[in-house]
């Protein structure tokens, strides 16, 4: 399935990009263009979504396998968010990171963290308005696990809701102008990941009020070792 479903989206996002860059020549309509951005954008919003609904179903499947070695956190973290906070908001102090010198590292898959962080940042990203704050810090837990934080100042999951969010296709977040942006699977596939590592992921949120994302890695677990 994962070679029949992105072979051709490959292709589809492939000459889209080609006729976006005008390789063989310009169009002699500025439509075309306008198209071809079309194109581009929905086959790799698509191709995202297939991507999502794999993962999720080689972790139900049991046949997600990590890796793990120590990772720099604050490199990773710092890479995640240059992937998220593309033009306006790559600079301009949207993002706070703070990591301690004593947990400048964790044991983990480096994709499957690339995945995870990239999957609450971004979503801390979506729902957070332009002036508000998103700050990622790291605190020491019991039994030498590192706990990373995730908050933002942004419109807040009602309690009703907090359940539901991390349930595949799950989606309860206050801005109803968002909800088309994505299938839901990304906190319900961050923490699933977390638990096959032996972590937790747990939300805390007030409607309105921002939220916070604690993702708690146990010290070299022995499901990595």
């Amino acid at each position: 399935m994962s070679h029949e479903l992105r072979t051709p989206l490959n292709a589809i996002i492939g000459f889209a990009q080609v006729m976006l860059v005008e390789v063989f020549g310009k169009h002699t309509s500025p439509k075309y263009l306008e198209y071809a951005g079309d194109i581009e954008r929905s086959s790799s919003h698509l191709l995202g979504i297939i991507n999502d609904i794999l993962d999720l179903s080689k972790i139900e499947a049991g046949q997600f396998n990590l890796d793990a070695e120590d990772i720099d956190l604050t490199a990773s973290i710092n890479e995640c968010i240059k992937l998220v906070a593309i033009g306006d908001h790559a600079n301009d102090g949207r993002f706070i990171v703070d990591i301690p010198p004593a947990l400048s590292s964790i044991y983990t898959d480096p994709q499957a963290f690339r995945q995870i962080m990239i999957n609450i940042i971004s979503n801390a990203d979506k729902y957070t308005p332009a002036d508000g704050k998103i700050t990622v810090t790291a605190t020491p837990g019991d039994d030498d696990a590192t706990i990373v934080e995730v908050a933002d100042t942004g419109s807040g999951i009602a309690e009703k809701d907090l359940e539901r969010v991390l349930e595949p296709f799950g989606q309860a977040r206050g801005n109803v102008n968002l909800t088309h942006q994505g299938t839901g699977l990304g906190l319900s596939i961050s923490s699933k990941l977390m638990a096959l590592q032996g972590g937790t992921l747990v939300i805390e949120s007030e409607f309105g009020q921002g939220t916070r994302v604690f993702l708690t890695f146990p010290d070299k677990p022995a499901q990595l070792i």
